[in-house]
């Protein structure tokens, strides 16, 4: 008669360290994913803005070489350049062609704000998470003009596409955010050196950079110091990755 085999099981000991191995192996590759998702979101964000820019020209050739930043209606409404490109507003005044489908293109997929549908938001100021620099002090392709002169509203701001002078270095669209009293809320513009109205800065979404492009039709994630050194707005107000504010002076 042969000898019955014996099932031998696992240990206690063998057991704790195929878990301590997958444990280790978790630890190790879950950064690396997390690295591969934010990678991911960037590519996305700078493929949106290279075709929001992309499509900002397709409206400015039919506009006279024009591209709305900003329309203030009467009554101090606002509605901002993806308003116009989606075909919500033509020139301030009535709804145009859409250019663009308004939804998720309008905005990072890292920001945790921004909401992935297609409302664009009321007075065309939540919702959005790029913006378009809004400071017309400076820089000549920027002109605001009263509608109704003059009376100050209704007013709009252009971009005159023909007075770019820089376009390798003249930010079209950024990352952006802003926070006021209201809390978080989306407009599509920021301004250099200062928030504006609605606290509207440069967000600088993607580890501390933000996808930026520009009139050259170039795309690039660049830090506070880049967009500070290496842009023709020197752009010094921020906030970072965690919504805190982020002050440079200028070189």
């Amino acid at each position: 008669m042969k000898p019955t085999a014996v099932k031998r099981g696992f240990t206690l000991i063998e057991l704790l360290a195929v878990v301590s191995i997958i444990a280790l192996l978790t630890a190790l590759l879950l950064p690396t994913l997390q690295r591969a998702r934010e990678a991911a979101k960037a590519t996305l964000c700078m493929s949106n803005q290279r075709q929001i820019t992309q499509t900002c020209t397709m409206y400015a050739n039919g506009h006279r070489r024009r591209m709305p930043v900003e329309y203030t209606d009467a009554g101090g409404r606002k509605s901002l350049f993806p308003w116009f490109l989606s075909g919500l507003k033509n020139a301030g005044k009535q709804p145009g062609p859409e250019y663009l489908a308004p939804g998720p293109i309008f905005g990072c997929p890292a920001n945790n704000r921004f909401k992935q549908t297609t409302d664009l938001g009321q007075w065309g100021r939540s919702n959005k998470s790029y913006g378009m620099a809004g400071d017309t002090t400076n820089f000549a392709y920027l002109k605001k003009t009263k509608i109704n002169d003059p009376a100050f509203l209704p007013a709009i701001v252009e971009q005159h596409l023909a007075r770019v002078d820089q376009p390798a270095r003249l930010v079209w669209t950024i990352d952006t955010v802003s926070m006021n009293y209201e809390g978080y809320i989306m407009i599509a513009r920021f301004y250099p050196d200062r928030g504006g109205g609605w606290g509207e800065r440069v967000h600088l979404t993607h580890s501390n950079r933000a996808a930026t492009s520009f009139f050259d039709g170039h795309v690039e994630l660049l830090s506070a110091q880049n967009l500070r050194d290496d842009t023709a707005h020197q752009i010094t107000c921020f906030f970072d990755v965690n919504h805190k504010s982020l002050l440079l002076d200028l070189p």
